[in-house]
């Protein structure tokens, strides 16, 4: 069985205080309602005709990513990265005709256009692709940007329905928040925090903050959504639409795996692998909830 992967971005966007741009998913989200994430979402049509500044040597997946990373970000917080068609900052006339235009409903590519303006990508750095899973068994690769603002942007009011509570939080904060269930958080933006958390932010600028996060964490297939609850989602010949059912492994040192979904021999061999993985960074698999009769089928995770 396999599965179409949609194209996705997001911005990890850090201050001088390397603090992070962050909101939560509205209830009209949608996916992941109630998760904090970064500021991005999938691509559209619309993202391969923007008009869009880049460094030259950028191949046609990461103009792309980017078109789409910087339309979301203005949709979600009304932050528009954009620069003359010549490739020089904008005018303040620029700026307003674009402003104008979008409260006109205009299309971006439209507003764009009248304005003579780009989207600017200049500042952006790739980072790398995450497979992440979306509902009923979608998956997203989402590549990631990362770009320094050199002072926080003021918080303004949300732009579009599906971000809301957007503010500057700092690696620590998100990962207590997340540590006490207090925080919903997608492997990204765990994995992202736990690289910078320990990185002093007056080096932003120097390789060692990008290569961070360009390396991809040892447990990255982890779906733990808050500390010592993990959601995997497993192919199963599961009710239409859906073609997943999630399995979720409980705690922190001593794991409780609840309802092991997978049975055909590819999905059995990935939860096997998961569980050989937290065993071998020191957890221990203690116990198996499942249905009786589904027990003959995992006799092998045992």
């Amino acid at each position: 069985m396999s599965f179409h992967s949609d194209p996705a971005a997001a911005v990890v966007a850090m201050d001088d205080a390397g603090r992070l741009l962050t909101g939560l998913r509205t209830k009209h989200a949608r996916t992941r309602p109630g998760y904090l994430v970064f500021p991005g979402g999938v691509a559209s049509d619309e993202d391969c005709t923007l008009p869009l500044l880049t460094p030259p040597d950028w191949p046609p997946e990461l103009r792309m990513g980017a078109a789409c990373a910087l339309r979301e970000l203005g949709e979600e917080t009304g932050w528009w990265c954009l620069g003359d068609v010549s490739g020089e900052n904008p005018s303040q006339s620029q700026v307003e005709e674009f402003a104008r235009r979008r409260r006109l409903d205009d299309s971006l590519g439209e507003s764009l256009g009248a304005s003579s303006l780009c989207l600017d990508a200049r500042a952006l750095v790739p980072l790398r692709k995450w497979m992440s899973a979306g509902t009923r068994g979608t998956k997203f690769a989402v590549q990631q940007f990362f770009v320094k603002w050199s002072q926080a942007r003021a918080i303004e009011t949300p732009h579009g329905p599906e971000l809301d509570a957007i503010a500057w939080r700092s690696p620590a904060e998100i990962l207590e928040g997340w540590t006490h269930g207090d925080v919903v958080l997608l492997p990204p933006i765990r994995f992202a925090c736990q690289a910078l958390q320990d990185i002093d932010p007056t080096d932003w600028h120097t390789a060692s903050v990008v290569d961070a996060l360009r390396e991809a964490p040892p447990d990255s297939n982890l779906f733990e959504v808050i500390a010592g609850i993990a959601v995997h989602p497993f192919r199963t010949p599961t009710l239409p639409p859906a073609t997943t059912t999630n399995t979720v492994i409980l705690g922190t040192d001593n794991l409780i795996v609840v309802d092991p979904a997978p049975s055909d021999d590819d999905e059995v061999l990935a939860l096997q692998s998961l569980l050989q993985l937290l065993q071998s960074r020191g957890r221990r698999l203690q116990a198996l909830l499942l249905d009786p009769k589904l027990a003959l089928a995992h006799e092998s995770l045992g």
